[in-house]
């Protein structure tokens, strides 16, 4: 049997969530809600499944292909109003004779897939749930092309489900509540059940932790984090220390939480950032935007250390550490023979060890002690003096011992060209309160503005307000300008 599923983005309710991805596309726990429904049609023997689509288009199409990944065959059709695709279901239909499988996008009746036998055995049926007195389309219905006729190019959704409400009663299979994806309320509702009552009959990946809490790969999480289940954390998550997590929450992959958060009956959705000690109940998150479910609103927070958009960040830095890995590895060619000459000439003064590397912090990370990750700086095992004999003498020797072997740091990712310079833990430890919360959030990197500015050594208050200045302006020109500044400046004399 053919199944022919309305997945046109048409919701009104939640518009909010839905300017980039349609409805049906928005992610129950730990894949689209649509893609649930799909595997739920095909696990039960469904082959071949027509999609009507309209909002994000392509989304659809690049997710499910041909069908060839499922071992079924996927068609799509486009219709001009999202509201009524009812005129494309229509010709649909009349090519198979013996009736289709309508499905409804935005809705997963699960009860309903399990009574697939009973499609079979009739002409028409209609799930139906009864909530109270009234009787809701659960979502799957079973139609003819006389059925169809009924409606029309003009027939909206609420009129094709009022139509298939009005079959007889033999012809109505009365079904459990479904998951709905319609409204605000609704979606918390639904990822509420799926991962209680449902939870045994959808498809999650995750490993499960104790009492439905399903942790994803690559999750770092706070031994100080507090989970209460029902939870789900999607890959690549960060929850920090002090951070409150449940019931009924869903972190989804790539996002962060910051330090002492409280998250309760919440959805955060993929690549955002929450911000240091909040307290968020009855939310969903996407990126700055901010849905109160319980009143119905919606409030985007332009402040970054509130709520972030993580993925334009990402897909910034991945073009700007390409450039950076580029201009390192073009750095280090051209001195190589530099490089190969001071190894030699340290060799000769007896040095038996060339070669050091320095554990430091890499930044940017989060203020606590246990969440602190380090790697190891090349340099030559020579000491710099604290002040040069001459004027740009110490900046020579520290281009010549440090800066050249401390570009292998940045092509391996562990540095970058320009930032503040590399820390160990315990000199971290030691730094004032306001300096190392300045300090943590910044950047890495083999050249610094302290290097730049100061001849000789700088002492702490020189460092302190170095690495504040840098802190505040830092971004691609001006850490341009500090290169080139440092490179005049080795060749004065």
């Amino acid at each position: 049997m053919k199944a022919v599923i309305i997945a046109t983005g048409y919701a009104p309710n939640i518009e909010g969530l839905t300017k980039s991805v349609s409805a049906e596309m928005l992610p129950l726990l730990d894949r689209p809600f649509l893609q649930h429904i799909v595997e739920s049609l095909i696990n039960r023997g469904i082959s071949s499944v027509d999609f009507i689509i309209n909002e994000h288009a392509h989304v659809i199409e690049e997710l499910f292909s041909s069908g060839r990944r499922w071992g079924s065959e996927f068609k799509y059709h486009l219709c001009k109003d999202p509201e009524r695709p009812f005129e494309l279901l229509k010709n649909i239909i009349k090519v198979n004779s013996t009736g289709c499988l309508i499905v409804c996008g935005n809705r997963l009746s699960l009860s309903a897939m399990d009574c697939y036998a009973t499609f079979n055995d009739k002409e028409s049926c209609v799930t139906v749930w009864k909530d109270g007195d009234k009787e809701v389309f659960a979502g799957i219905a079973k139609v003819t092309a006389e059925l169809c006729n009924s409606a029309n190019i003009y027939t909206t959704f609420q009129e094709f489900q009022s139509l298939l409400l009005s079959l007889d009663e033999s012809e109505k299979m009365f079904v459990d509540e479904p998951l709905f994806i319609d409204s605000y309320q609704n979606y918390l509702r639904s990822t509420s059940r799926a991962m209680t009552s449902d939870s045994d009959k959808l498809i999650v990946s995750g490993k499960v932790k104790d009492e439905s809490i399903w942790i994803s790969r690559n999750v770092i999480l706070h031994p100080t984090t507090r989970l209460i289940p029902p939870v789900y954390l999607g890959q690549d998550c960060r929850i920090s220390g002090g951070c409150v997590l449940g019931p009924d929450v869903v972190i989804s992959d790539g996002t962060i939480v910051d330090n002492k958060t409280s998250i309760k009956n919440s959805i955060v959705l993929d690549q955002s950032y929450v911000g240091e000690g909040l307290e968020l109940e009855d939310v969903i998150i996407d990126k700055s935007l901010l849905v109160n479910a319980k009143h119905n609103s919606v409030l985007n927070i332009p402040d970054p250390y509130i709520l972030g958009n993580l993925s334009d960040q990402s897909i910034k830095l991945v073009f700007y550490h390409l450039f950076v890995k580029i201009f390192a590895i073009s750095l280090l060619t051209i001195t190589l023979p530099i490089l190969m000459f001071t190894a030699i000439f340290l060799k000769l003064r007896g040095l038996k060890k060339l070669f050091v590397s320095k554990e430091v912090v890499t930044l940017p990370t989060v203020d606590d002690i246990l969440m602190l990750k380090t790697v190891r700086v090349p340099r030559f095992n020579i000491e710099l003096p604290k002040q040069g004999r001459h004027r740009g003498s110490r900046r020579r020797r520290e281009f010549f011992y440090c800066t050249i072997p401390g570009m292998l740091g940045v092509i391996y990712g562990n540095s970058n060209v320009v930032g503040l310079a590399g820390r160990t833990i315990d000199s971290i430890e030691m730094m004032e309160d306001d300096w190392r919360e300045l300090y943590l959030k910044g950047k890495m990197g083999v050249i610094s503005e302290a290097s730049v500015i100061y001849d000789n050594e700088p002492n702490a208050d020189e460092l302190f307000t170095a690495e504040a200045f840098y802190s505040v302006k830092k971004c691609f020109k001006h850490d341009l300008k500090l290169f080139m500044t440092y490179i005049c400046k080795l060749f004065i004399l």
